[in-house]
């Protein structure tokens, strides 16, 4: 037999089409670039660091519109 039958080379073509996609997988994983991605502050600001974080997610919960507060918890003034 000269060449291998019809199912024999389908699965080998199979095979180098998935080594190849794994390979191309790792390559792009290899050369990912941390760098763009913001590291911890070496000093954290409340004003700048916190209180935006506690307005966009916590006051409209339990902020100062009685109507929308939550769990009788305040963070618009301190107790």
């Amino acid at each position: 037999m000269a060449y291998p039958d019809f199912n024999m080379r389908s699965k080998i073509l199979s095979v180098i089409i998935l080594c190849v996609g794994i390979g191309i997988t790792w390559i792009s994983c290899m050369h990912h670039d941390d760098s763009k991605e913001p590291g911890l502050p070496d000093v954290v600001s409340y004003n700048f660091h916190i209180r935006p974080i506690l307005s966009d997610k916590c006051f409209k919960c339990h902020g100062p519109d009685v109507s929308k507060q939550k769990a009788d918890l305040r963070l618009d003034y301190a107790k």
